[in-house]
């Protein structure tokens, strides 16, 4: 199914969709370092908040697609991935760290309403076999 999203804002577009899936409510948990950075693990819970089957959920949700430039499409799940990745802190880069985030339907349109982030320490020292290259080698 292929969808334009130019009518509505996006959030509420993502809560009337939604809705009609029968969910009410995707917990993300995500991690990452240096550059990199990615979703772990996603929950999906009906309206009633009760869990819904994983797999299933995902599949429906990569089965919606957006249209894009020069004949792309995203799926809606790729868009909610997004939304939740952007109200996170910097969890891929740096140090890195741990994030989560959770997108609910707030008066039908999807919003997100916890995150939480967790900066990893920079607490790696070298090991001290390790070889330098000022370390003289013996021929």
């Amino acid at each position: 199914m292929q969808l334009s999203n130019h009518e509505l804002e996006e959030e509420e577009l993502y809560g009337r969709i939604l809705t009609r899936l029968g969910i009410g409510r995707i917990e993300f948990s995500m991690s990452g370092g240096g550059d990199e950075g990615n979703i772990e693990d996603r929950e999906f819970f009906a309206l009633d908040g009760s869990p819904l089957p994983q797999r299933e959920s995902r599949k429906k949700l990569e089965e919606i697609l957006f249209p894009q430039e020069f004949g792309f499409s995203v799926s809606l799940l790729e868009k909610l991935d997004n939304l939740a990745n952007n109200n996170v802190g910097d969890y891929s880069n740096g140090n890195g760290g741990s994030a989560s985030a959770v997108l609910e339907l707030v008066d039908g349109r999807c919003e997100c309403t916890e995150t939480s982030f967790t900066e990893w320490e920079d607490d790696e020292e070298p090991e001290e076999d390790e070889w330098d290259e000022d370390d003289d080698l013996e021929p």
